[in-house]
């Protein structure tokens, strides 16, 4: 009895410790702000937007009068080569060489930076003040993350690497900026070895609950036991089913989106049917 009213103040104090645990709706939107999207957005508990189109006065009348939170977005590992500023920044041993060639996927339309070099980190983390914390954005949600787990099919070695140095990443945004809150995409890898310590959400984009007790059986008990250990919140994105998705994101005390809602455009006329 004793154990079970321990767990259960463990649980509630995490829960609400955490900001994120207390939205009901998020969106993600990458494009450039109007002030029609603007007026939107007080629709949403939470706004993950792309930090660089956003200056120190946008975030001021965004957040004036609102409990709305909002969210910086930073690539770790991919280099958008549309972010000329950054482009601009990158130093040759910045990027992510094997074999000695600059690395590159079919499909992929951006370079990999490595972030097992301290100037990559470093890097990272400038933009992580300039863009986000110095405008004011409440948190830092960090994107590509799941190369760590894309490498650790292929070469093991590598994994490990770009893992420790993640940690290493995750720890210096603590120490420098420990109010800053972080959701982080994906890498279930990462978030069951170490960054569940580290990070105050995760997104699991590609949400699919026919797979959630099937073949992802193991990431779904692992958010649940850190949601209530660490109090983590979930964030889920689905392509489709978005009814069935939504009702079991809901069970599960996690924030839905249907993916129609997110990056680059900004319709209002679907539903989650």
């Amino acid at each position: 009895m004793v154990v079970f009213l321990l767990l259960g103040m463990i649980y509630f104090y995490n829960q609400n410790k955490n900001l994120l645990n207390h939205i009901k709706s998020y969106r993600v939107f990458y494009g450039r702000p109007s002030e029609t999207y603007k007026e939107d957005f007080k629709n949403y508990d939470l706004l993950i937007l792309e930090s660089y189109f956003y200056s120190e006065k946008d975030l001021k009348v965004l957040k004036e009068n609102s409990n709305q939170l909002y969210f910086g977005y930073l690539t770790v590992f991919e280099v958008s080569r549309w972010d000329e500023a950054l482009v601009e920044l990158m130093a040759t041993d910045d990027y992510l060489k094997i074999n000695g060639k600059r690395y590159e996927k079919e499909g992929i339309n951006n370079d990999l930076g490595d972030i097992r070099h301290e100037s990559y980190r470093e890097l990272l983390l400038q933009l992580i003040k300039t863009r986000i914390v110095d405008k004011g954005f409440d948190g830092v949600f960090l994107d590509t993350v799941d190369w760590i787990d894309y490498f650790g099919y292929q070469d093991e070695t590598l994994m490990k690497e770009f893992a420790e140095n993640y940690k290493s990443f995750l720890i210096e945004i603590e120490e420098r900026y420990p109010d800053l809150l972080i959701i982080q995409n994906r890498s279930f890898k990462s978030y069951k070895s170490f960054s569940k310590k580290y990070v105050d959400g995760i997104m699991w984009e590609n949400f699919k609950y026919e797979e959630m007790f099937n073949e992802d059986l193991e990431i779904t008990i692992d958010l649940i036991k850190n949601k209530w250990l660490y109090g983590n919140q979930v964030l889920t994105v689905s392509h489709k089913d978005y009814k069935e998705n939504k009702r079991w994101s809901n069970r599960m005390s996690w924030v839905f989106m249907p993916s129609y809602n997110s990056y680059s455009n900004w319709p209002n006329t679907k539903t989650d049917d």
